[in-house]
């Protein structure tokens, strides 16, 4: 099976900076725009981890997270949350969403892999 990680983003900037930063360290990166294809995904393959926003139109990241987090097959897959503090207030929500984490954006370039892998090592 290939190790992956995926990045579900509705930000096609953010988006391709975060996969264009771990595929650079050597990352195997997949892409979804929404939770509904992350699913999708999900059916057929396992990432490593999920590089994920939390904001969508339709199903939120928080409602991912709480699919992923319940259920056996997928509660172990490390989940981190991309997250703009300046335009959400989302502080008391991920201390109980089930992240594992969450990266600030906009997204750090120095600092941002390492970040990474520091979630794939606990």
């Amino acid at each position: 099976m290939i190790q992956y990680i995926l990045i579900i983003e509705n930000n096609p900037v953010l988006q391709k900076q975060a996969g264009l930063l771990l595929e650079k360290e050597g990352f195997i990166v997949r892409y979804a725009e929404d939770v509904e294809s992350a699913l999708t995904m999900l059916v057929k393959t396992r990432p490593l981890l999920i590089l994920l926003s939390l904001t969508f139109h339709k199903m939120n990241g928080f409602t991912l997270i709480k699919i992923l987090k319940n259920d056996v097959d997928t509660s172990t897959i490390i989940c981190v949350g991309l997250i703009d503090f300046m335009k959400n207030n989302f502080q008391d929500k991920i201390i109980d969403s089930g992240l594992d984490g969450y990266i600030s954006v906009p997204i750090d370039e120095t600092t941002f892999v390492k970040a990474i892998k520091s979630y794939l090592k606990k």
